[in-house]
């Protein structure tokens, strides 16, 4: 799950830097993109900088998906997905 990943990285960051540190993790081409404006305003003597906003094609806002929310799969559902594919059907 991806909250389950991102809580892994900030427990390591917390113990590494002894803080909290908030991250996203973005294409190395909109990072690249960033990285560059931020560069430019910078070498202009500007320090006080806000950047463009963010803007990628299928990037999607995964920062309020709860681990909480997300039912695990039963051993038997998934052994049974694994056997059967797409026969496999859920009822409530």
């Amino acid at each position: 799950m991806v909250q389950d990943n991102k809580d892994i990285l900030q427990r390591a960051l917390y113990n590494k830097f002894d803080r909290d540190i908030e991250y996203m993790a973005l294409p190395t081409n909109v990072f690249e993109d960033i990285t560059n404006e931020f560069k430019e305003h910078y070498l202009k003597g500007k320090r006080d900088i806000k950047l463009s906003k963010i803007y990628c094609e299928g990037l999607r806002d995964v920062s309020n998906i709860k681990s909480d929310k997300v039912e695990r799969e039963s051993k038997v559902v998934s052994d049974a997905k694994n056997i059967f594919g797409d026969l496999v059907r859920i009822k409530d």
